[in-house]
């Protein structure tokens, strides 16, 4: 009698789960190591930028509102 065929994926078994995170996490290292980060100087900079537009598009809304509110009061009475 033949011996069966056994396929490769039969013979490989996957690792187990905590192999797998340890994997995970030691690629997860290394991409963040190949990573190039801001100079604190840029942050700062990057930061005030992104909190004065937000400053700015809140009083734009907040004007909006009022105007609104006002326009909306005119046309009831």
């Amino acid at each position: 009698m033949a011996k069966p065929v056994i396929s490769k994926k039969d013979t490989e078994k996957k690792p187990g789960i905590f192999a797998r995170m340890k994997r995970y996490f030691k690629e997860v290292v290394a991409e963040l190591k190949k990573t190039s980060w801001p100079t604190k100087k840029d942050v700062v900079k990057y930061t005030g930028i992104v909190l004065g537009f937000i400053a700015l598009f809140a009083i734009v809304v907040g004007a909006m509102d009022f105007a609104l509110v006002e326009l909306l009061n005119l046309i009831v009475r």
